[in-house]
């Protein structure tokens, strides 16, 4: 197994990890401040030469590290052969090290399938989660609204599957009940496509590949985004102190809620980027070409 090397967060969404990027501005160079990052593509200057995903194959478990371009030159489909590959980590781009991991095999969520990269309706390399047991963990809080300002975005295709499918893309356990969620960037409503707060849905949608995105003041107000326009009023909610991990694709306690998205990019950041919002999420629709 292949590990990535040591990477030194700077506190700017960047590392220094990997050398080169002469010339190459990415989103975290222009943006910084993340406090966690994960992507198929690099989000740095820092990170062209460093590692987006630990990937395991199927057809006999050796697990190895790729970079973004070492997904698109077919170094990875090389590795996994006719089989499928599998993700055991998503590297965190931010600095942090806030890696996303499974250990467990079957709850892994695929990269590749039979052969091929996993795309999304818009040709995009991306991870699919099963809907079954498919989830990441984050090792760490990484939004804690109830400790600070916010603004959290992330690349989601949910075509062909139900609302309760679409589930959650991301989610972290609250003081008072700590099976549920603080927060939801996700189902599980029927219709409901950005975020939920102690049951209190602000945003809606339909299907296909979207741009999701929330900001948060701090305070009480919530505004949530689809493809870079508001979807629904900004409102207000009650938000508790979190008391587990953040979670890629389920509910904060690991047992409901699994959702069978494919996600290709998640970032969030403990800050006010509301000004830098409309700009982010252009560099994002600019790489993705989602609407």
């Amino acid at each position: 197994m292949m590990r990535h090397a040591p990477s030194i967060g700077l506190g700017l969404g960047l590392s220094l990890r990997g050398s080169g990027g002469v010339g190459f501005r990415g989103l975290l160079d222009q943006y910084g401040g993340a406090a966690a990052a994960y992507s198929l593509r690099a989000l740095s200057s820092g990170w062209l030469a460093g590692d987006v995903v630990e990937v395991r194959r199927s057809s006999d478990s050796t697990t190895q590290d790729f970079t973004a371009s070492q997904i698109l030159n077919g170094d990875l489909v090389t590795f996994c052969g006719v089989g499928d590959g599998f993700v055991s980590t998503w590297y965190d781009q931010s600095g942090f090290a806030n890696d996303a991991t499974q250990a467990t095999t079957t709850a892994q969520p695929k990269i590749v399938s039979a052969g091929a990269l996993v795309t999304d309706a818009d040709g995009n390399n991306t991870i699919k989660f099963d809907g079954v047991d498919d989830r990441l963990d984050c090792g760490a809080r990484i939004v804690e609204l109830s400790q600070n300002a916010a603004y959290v975005c992330a690349v989601s295709d949910r075509t062909g599957i139900s609302d309760i499918e679409a589930a959650y893309i991301l989610a972290e356990g609250d003081a008072v009940s700590p099976y549920s969620s603080n927060f939801i960037l996700g189902g599980p409503g029927a219709g409901t496509e950005v975020l939920w707060v102690n049951a209190t849905t602000f945003g809606s949608g339909t299907s296909g590949n979207q741009l999701l995105s929330f900001t948060w003041n701090g305070t009480n107000e919530f505004q949530a985004y689809i493809d870079g326009a508001t979807s629904g009023t900004a409102g207000s909610a009650t938000v508790n102190s979190e008391t587990s991990n953040t979670f890629i694709g389920c509910r904060a306690d690991e047992t409901i809620n699994f959702t069978k998205r494919k996600i290709a990019e998640i970032i969030t950041w403990k800050s006010d980027q509301s000004a830098n919002r409309a700009a982010i999420e252009t560099n994002i629709n600019d790489h993705y070409g989602i609407y």
